[in-house]
């Protein structure tokens, strides 16, 4: 009978000890997703409250939007960004509108953050 019980008692061990490595690596898999899902997320919602002027553009969304330029002035808004489907600018010159680009576009010596290199654009106002 002991020994009945002592083999339960290390299978248990064994099967807790399996369930503790399986716990750690989805807690590791769910903190990696977290960290690539959320990272704009949380930069984007900064921006949006510390400044009105800023916002996410019609076609993207607070998770994905990453900006790559940020106006050099005072104003603190975003010049370029991108997501995983296109490019932005938010136009210094015209008042609330923003322009957008595919990112499998078919422009020659296209540079992201030169607009004046982008070609099939596309002009937005804001809403």
């Amino acid at each position: 009978m002991l020994g009945s019980i002592h083999r339960y008692s290390s299978y248990l061990k064994k099967s807790i000890g399996s369930f503790l490595i399986m716990k750690k690596i989805l807690m590791l898999f769910v903190s990696i997703f977290i960290l690539l899902f959320f990272n704009q997320f949380f930069s984007n919602l900064w921006m949006l409250m510390t400044d009105s002027s800023n916002y996410i553009p019609e076609y993207s969304n607070i998770f994905t939007l990453k900006i790559t330029q940020v106006d050099e002035g005072s104003g603190g808004y975003w010049r370029y960004a991108q997501d995983h489907k296109n490019y932005y600018y938010f136009s210094e010159k015209d008042v609330n509108t923003y322009y957008q680009i595919a990112l499998n576009h078919h422009c020659e010596n296209f540079n992201k953050l030169d607009v004046q290199t982008w070609c099939e654009v596309k002009k937005f106002q804001r809403k």
